[in-house]
């Protein structure tokens, strides 16, 4: 996991400009079980409340420890 102070722009694959402040990495054990997990942070990221959560935490390991409880929610 990587947090920047001040958010990265990306231009998606259909030219619209994205900004990113956090950017995950995962690693899979097999070609499935990853899925679900990706699910699970997209619909983490898709709520504004659960991103200005994230967002207003100043240290990686708060970050994480946020990202963990809201992802035990959405099991």
């Amino acid at each position: 996991m990587t947090i920047f102070k001040k958010p990265v722009e990306f231009i998606t694959l259909d030219g619209k400009q994205r900004f990113a402040k956090i950017i995950l990495m995962l690693s899979a054990q097999d070609q499935k079980s990853h899925i679900r997990l990706l699910n699970d942070i997209m619909t983490i990221f898709s709520e504004q409340k659960n991103e200005e959560k994230l967002w207003g935490q100043k240290e990686i390991l708060d970050v994480k420890n946020v990202l963990y409880e809201l992802l035990q929610e959405e099991k």
